[in-house]
C-alpha cells in the first residue's frame, strides 16, 4: 500500500515538473543555471530511485534470510523437543532398572540369610 502511493506520488510529480518544464519553455526557456538545476534535480531523483530500489532489495534479502532462520529453528526446537522427550524416557528406564536391582539385592541378602539359617 505504501509503495503504491510512493510510486503514485512520484507519477503526479513527474506530471508537474514535466507541466512546469513545458510553461517554462513556452515562457522564454532556460537559462543555463536552471538547467544545470534542473539536471541536478534529475539526478538526484535517479539515484533516490537507485536507493529505493536497494532498499527493496535488501527488504526482501532481510525477509527472506529472517523466515529462513525462522525455519530452521523451529526445526531446531522440534529436535530439542524429541531429545527431551527420549531423554526422559531413558531416566523413568534407569530408575525402573535401579529400582529392580535393589530389589534383587535385597532377595540375593535374604537369600544368603535363610541359607545361612539352614
Amino acid at each position: 500500500d505504501m509503495k503504491q502511493e510512493l510510486d503514485a506520488t512520484e507519477a503526479r510529480h513527474a506530471c508537474v515538473v514535466k507541466d512546469l518544464q513545458a510553461r517554462l519553455k513556452m515562457a522564454g526557456g532556460f537559462d543555463d543555471a536552471e538547467n544545470e538545476v534542473l539536471d541536478r534535480m534529475k539526478t538526484l531523483e535517479e539515484e533516490r530511485n537507485v536507493f529505493r530500489n536497494e532498499l527493496e532489495f535488501q527488504g526482501v534479502h532481510w525477509q527472506s534470510k529472517l523466515e529462513t532462520e525462522q525455519q530452521q529453528l523451529a526445526m531446531l526446537q522440534a529436535t530439542l523437543e524429541e531429545e527431551r522427550a527420549i531423554a526422559e524416557k531413558d531416566q523413568q528406564l534407569r530408575m525402573q532398572v535401579e529400582m529392580s536391582l535393589r530389589e534383587n539385592q535385597k532377595l540375593l541378602v535374604q537369600a544368603r540369610q535363610a541359607q545361612k539359617e539352614a
